[in-house]
């Protein structure tokens, strides 16, 4: 099916430098879209297929937009497929009770 008999792709989100306690929040978000993306592929060639891969690139610039501000996005594929992705709060360490 493909050339080679491998499709590579390479997303890459380029972000402002986080703070620690973002970079899991971040990590998930990414596994997240590479997993759904890896399943469009499978069912139904959105990324081999150049007309279907460029207007899926239509929705990264709402992706870095919704993310950026409401740290959350649902991008509507087709009328099969919709990926919801949200950036988690950051859980902070909590300070441990202190004893009497």
């Amino acid at each position: 099916n493909y050339r080679r008999n491998a499709l590579h792709l390479n997303l890459c989100l380029v972000l402002d430098e986080a703070a620690p306690e973002e970079e899991e929040a971040i990590g998930a978000v990414v596994a997240k879209l590479a997993r759904a993306l890896v399943s469009l592929e499978a069912e139904a060639s959105h990324l081999s297929d150049r007309q279907r891969r460029a207007q899926f690139a239509t929705h990264l610039p709402t992706l870095v937009r919704e993310l950026n501000g409401a740290r959350q996005c649902s991008l509507v594929v087709d009328a099969a497929n919709t990926i919801h992705l949200r950036l988690a709060p950051a859980e902070r360490a909590r300070t441990p009770p202190v004893a009497p």
